[in-house]
């Protein structure tokens, strides 16, 4: 689950439509060679030895863990080291698995994906309600994201709530933007499919998820997420900071819900991308709804798809991914169909020195023989570095809300994140060049400054999450508070 923007919790580089595939059309094979030059940079990368927290990396193909490695502790008090089968919070992974459920339901007829809220959640009230099931599916919704909001934010960690009381934070609030016209990442549309899910089954979402999703797809060692619930091979979440390791305040289970609860095994994680594409469970018109995406009314592609998969084209190789990142963890996941390669990447920490989507990332140009690109860190001056700073509004695709907000701290760029919180979160940036530069949680994450005859009019992101997002500068002289058309 994203709260707020988590460490840039972004996912992948371009976009194309993507149709199912036989991964008996398998491209690459992963050979030992291969398999060294992902281990040295792995080794490379993640610079922990002694009591630290852990990464678990896996990578199959075609049904085979041809590449695994463990680093560090799934508990460091206790010395519990890592394995494939140490349980981990997934985060915003959950997604996948609701809108998995939500696709199941409509494959029965008993969901229409073109239908309102309201068809479904009779007694929900506000703007939200105009919604389509595909806009929330879709992120192009326009409800806020209440882990974004200050009255999310205080109860993120520690606060025991209930369904209601996440709901009211965001139900009564305006809309970002009309339905269907901007993509923004929004929890507050997968915690209601989470509802939706329970109205239209006459089920638990946890008890729904656990007989139509857990069981048929034979997951051992997925869970609810309920910190109360005792799990085998759970591993305990940490925070990073120059002062060392801290255990991270738990999550309790109904604040994040369907948008981002779950616990699972990196090789449970594995299991399950490949079951969805590679057995006769899912069927082929599921497997389409997944992996659908649609257009904005001005005729320009949607990147995430239906089954919460973010669609792209990783040179020439097409790719499906998600992150997830909540108190104490951050992860990924990504299915490269027409190769049939799983990589998984889960980490029992926030600020571990790479985030799992860059290192998945870097691990894939190794995997498919991409050059690894020069991320020497450049000197730019203090007056360039002074002309980026500003406000620019977001276009389509609205990465970090309406606006992003480019800041220079310490003498250091930064984007700032949930600037109406009480402790709004900074981004450091590090340059790669006078105009482009890099997240510091992940280098693969970039951000591009655009000038026209010598002054600053606009920025680009290139992202591990939802790919090029192009944004325009706003004068200083503009009021951020007023009304601006959609």
């Amino acid at each position: 689950m994203m709260t707020s923007i988590r460490s840039v919790g972004f996912l992948i580089f371009l976009f194309t439509h993507i149709i199912f595939c036989d991964p008996a059309q398998a491209g690459i094979q992963i050979n030992d060679e291969t398999v060294e030059k992902i281990d040295a940079l792995v080794s490379s990368k993640i610079p922990w030895t002694g009591d630290t927290p852990a990464y678990s990396i896996l990578i199959d193909q075609s049904g085979e863990i041809v590449y695994e490695r463990h680093i560090g502790f799934a508990d460091i008090a206790n010395r519990v080291p890592a394995t494939r089968d140490t349980v981990y919070k997934i985060g915003s992974i959950t997604k996948s698995y609701t809108a998995l459920a939500i696709l199941q339901l409509v494959e029965k007829g008993q969901i229409d994906l073109d239908a309102k809220v309201s068809q479904y959640l009779a007694d929900l009230e506000g703007p939200g309600t105009e919604a389509t099931i595909a806009e929330l599916l879709t992120h192009s919704s326009g409800i806020p994201n209440y882990t974004a909001l200050p009255e999310g934010q205080k109860i993120m960690s520690w606060v025991v709530t209930s369904r209601a009381d996440i709901v009211e934070i965001f139900e009564d609030r305006p809309l970002e933007f009309e339905p269907g016209t901007h993509f923004n990442y929004s929890n507050s549309g997968y915690y209601l499919l989470g509802l939706i899910i329970e109205s239209v089954s006459g089920q638990d979402y946890f008890d729904y998820l656990k007989e139509q999703v857990f069981e048929p797809h034979g997951l051992e060692a997925t869970y609810a997420g309920s910190y109360e619930e005792i799990e085998p091979h759970q591993a305990r979440g940490y925070t990073v900071s120059p002062e060392g390791f801290a255990n991270a305040a738990p999550t309790p289970q109904l604040t994040p819900y369907s948008a981002g609860t779950l616990d699972a095994s990196a090789a449970d994680l594995v299991k399950y991308r490949r079951a969805v594409f590679n057995s006769e469970v899912t069927s082929e018109k599921l497997r389409e709804l997944i992996t659908r995406t649609g257009t904005f009314p001005g005729g320009e592609q949607q990147r995430y798809a239906l089954g919460a998969l973010v669609t792209s084209d990783f040179y020439g190789h097409r790719k499906w991914a998600h992150s997830g990142g909540i108190s104490g963890f951050s992860t990924h996941h990504e299915y490269f169909p027409d190769d049939d390669i799983t990589v998984v990447v889960l980490v029992n920490a926030n600020g571990a020195p790479i985030s799992p989507e860059a290192l998945a990332y870097k691990m894939a140009r190794e995997i498919f023989s991409v050059e690894q690109p020069d991320q020497t860190e450049v000197e730019v001056s203090e007056k360039l570095l002074e002309s980026y700073v500003g406000n620019y509004r977001m276009g389509l695709f609205r990465l970090v809300g309406e606006y992003a907000h480019i800041v220079l701290k310490e003498g250091v760029l930064q984007l700032q994140v949930n600037e109406d919180n009480e402790n709004p979160v900074y981004l450091p940036l590090l340059p790669r060049s006078n105009e482009e530069f890099v997240f510091a949680y992940d280098d693969e994450s970039r951000v591009r400054f655009i000038s026209r005859s010598g002054e600053v009019t606009g920025l680009e992101f290139d992202t591990t999450f939802i790919g090029v997002a192009p944004a325009y500068r706003i004068p200083a002289s503009v009021d951020l508070t007023a009304p601006a058309d959609q």
